[in-house]
């Protein structure tokens, strides 16, 4: 028994070494494999991960006070709004609209300055309008948003600000005419109910865990890295196909190798290749991307090193129950990249989706794959958190394995 089990070791370590020269004789397989996944991450992460910046806005100033020039510079501050102009009539904003110069238009009606009282005699009646006025918010202000809705996702991030600098405007607007009330009124009740008024819309405190700036690119790296990490598993789809078109695999069948040592030992290399990877895909997200590693990077290096491998037990079966490469290929892109976008919770909650869905999503490896690679990333958490996921793999892995193993037998029987 300790002879046979020397010789599998000793016979798939020999067939890795003929898979890497194999490799290495082929500059394109070891450029796209080697540093394919590195480059797909930073290309695909800068291409999702694109912050809604400078959208295009013009504005309608009809009320021409001192009240809305305040709130034009306000919104033109901000990094998401960028003020281009401003238009004489509605017709005007319309052209620019279609032109597709503009993509947002704020118009500002006659009445904005107004809405603020002036200090007068009726000091108590000047102090319930200003509470008044925290609590209708940019509903009741002379102030309307037109936007272009073909881009939904910059569209609605462009409302949102507008909306947000606007009702910011009004209650600091508010709170400066409140401070100057004379001090002899500043204890009445009503004015410090009108504070607490103008306090309550911004009073709310939200505390954000793990990503406190809410960066696109820290979600969406780490979830990245286990959807590019895919791509040696898609070239092992390959490896049998091409023995088997190219007439050797008769060749490799006659040595005395077992089974499982010829398999192994073809996904050994892509297996250290995976490894290599993860270390580059690391030092890019760190270096380049900015992100925090709040894990223990061993166990995550040793965990996605467990992902790649039951990523490639899938590739491998592919690669013995379809007949040529081509259509391995094809199948192992539908297998790995459609789940990998959809089902894997990068974009959508696995929580959230419906109870078929989810058990659909947990069955590809993938969903383990991003979800440790972010629950380490970010949250810095160890085997306690992610023991399910891991144990996902380890099944998906063996049981892959053990179908490559039996079905290769009887393609070669």
């Amino acid at each position: 028994m300790r002879t046979h089990a020397s010789n599998i070791i000793r016979h798939t370590f020999a067939i890795a070494r003929k898979e890497i020269w194999h490799i290495i004789r082929d500059p394109i397989s070891l450029f796209l494999v080697g540093f394919g996944p590195v480059i797909m991450l930073i290309i695909i992460s800068y291409a999702f991960a694109v912050e809604v910046r400078d959208v295009p806005t013009l504005v309608l100033d009809l009320d021409r006070t001192e009240a809305s020039r305040e709130l034009i510079e306000r919104l033109d501050a901000t990094e998401v709004l960028d003020v281009i102009g401003t238009a004489d009539d509605m017709s005007g904003v319309e052209r620019a609209m279609d032109a597709r110069m503009a993509r947002v238009a704020v118009v500002i009606d006659r009445g904005l300055e107004a809405m603020f009282p002036a200090p007068s005699g009726d000091l108590l009646g000047m102090v319930a309008q200003l509470a008044a006025l925290a609590q209708v918010g940019d509903r009741g202000l002379p102030v309307s948003y037109i936007v272009d809705g073909t881009e939904p996702i910059s569209a609605e991030t462009a409302i949102e600000t507008a909306i947000k600098e606007t009702n910011a405007f009004l209650v600091e607007r508010a709170r400066a005419l409140l401070d100057m009330l004379p001090s002899s009124m500043q204890n009445l009740p009503e004015v410090q109910r009108a504070r607490e008024q103008l306090e309550t819309p911004i009073a709310l405190e939200v505390i954000t865990h793990y990503n406190p700036e809410e960066k696109t690119l820290w979600d969406l790296v780490p979830a990245m890295i286990a959807i590019v990490l895919t791509m040696p598993a898609m070239s092992v789809a390959t490896v049998i196909a091409k023995e088997r078109d190219q007439g050797t695999l008769e060749f490799l069948v006659a040595t005395p190798a077992a089974r499982l040592a010829i398999l192994t030992g073809k996904m050994l290399p892509y297996v250290l290749i995976g490894v290599f990877n993860v270390l580059l895909m690391y030092l890019a997200a760190v270096g380049v991307f900015g992100l925090p590693f709040r894990g223990n990077l061993l166990l995550y290096v040793a965990l996605m090193a467990l992902y790649e491998f039951a990523c490639l037990a899938i590739g491998l079966f592919f690669s013995i129950v379809i007949p040529n490469q081509e259509a391995a290929l094809w199948v192992s892109l539908m297998f790995f990249l459609f789940p990998g976008f959809f089902l894997s919770g990068m974009f959508f909650p696995i929580v959230a989706m419906p109870l078929e869905m989810r058990m659909e999503a947990m069955s590809f490896p993938v969903s383990g794959g991003v979800f440790i690679s972010r629950s380490l990333f970010l949250q810095g958490v160890g085997l306690d958190v992610v023991w399910w996921a891991v144990g996902i793999l380890i099944y998906v892995g063996a049981i892959m394995l053990a179908l490559s193993v039996l079905f290769f037998k009887k393609r070669i029987a």
